[in-house]
């Protein structure tokens, strides 16, 4: 099997490595002692960005537990993740983005994209400021293979593949096995475990 096979996806069954998930758990440490260990004054003012960095984190590596259909067409091994509507993150895609130009799975950051054209996409990060255009955006991307990832809450129950909230200072996460299954999506077990499963609103 040959390297761009594996890139396609049609590794399927190949196992994941265990480090990757530690990474998950490290990462919902990180964001709690990040915001504890600052100063009260410091936490209030930094917590949101703080929370989106570790979002981010979420993110790029939602791109090596999940493998895309072999359809999904990647570029390479490259992944193009899109957001939709306002951009909560400011500069830390960017920062992810450059920091991660030369690993063995780079990120190309596509903000502002139109609702009417999500081509190109394989992750598309559905912000807050589209909460009411939800239901469209699921629809819009039902028959696609475009993971959709949220930090709003309901998101996940309106359609939405995976959601990422934050309780008890930590960052955790939703999944509707149902979407990902209909787009053709193979999700490692592991992942599975750390998330909340929620029955998403695919039709």
């Amino acid at each position: 099997m040959n390297r761009s096979a594996e890139i396609n996806g049609n590794l399927m069954s190949k196992p994941f490595p265990l480090n990757i998930v530690k990474s998950f758990l490290v990462l919902s440490l990180s964001c709690f002692l990040l915001i504890h260990l600052a100063s009260p004054k410091a936490a209030a003012q930094e917590t949101s960005s703080r929370a989106y960095a570790i979002k981010a984190g979420f993110i790029y590596n939602f791109t090596r537990f999940i493998k895309w259909p072999p359809s999904s067409r990647l570029n390479g091994n490259t992944y193009n993740i899109c957001v939709v509507g306002d951009n909560p993150f400011g500069s830390i895609l960017e920062r992810l983005e450059e920091k991660h130009r030369s690993k063995e799975h780079p990120l190309k950051i596509k903000l502002d994209v139109s609702q009417n054209n999500f081509e190109g996409c394989h992750m598309l990060f559905v912000s807050f400021s589209e909460r009411f255009n939800v239901e469209q955006i699921v629809e819009q991307t039902k028959n696609l293979q475009i993971l959709t990832v949220g930090d709003t809450e309901g998101f996940a129950e309106r359609g939405i593949d995976i959601n990422l909230l934050v309780a008890k200072n930590k960052v955790k996460f939703e999944i509707s096995k149902q979407c990902l299954d209909r787009k053709g999506f193979k999700v490692s077990s592991e992942l599975y475990d750390l998330a909340t499963l929620v029955r998403g609103g695919c039709q």
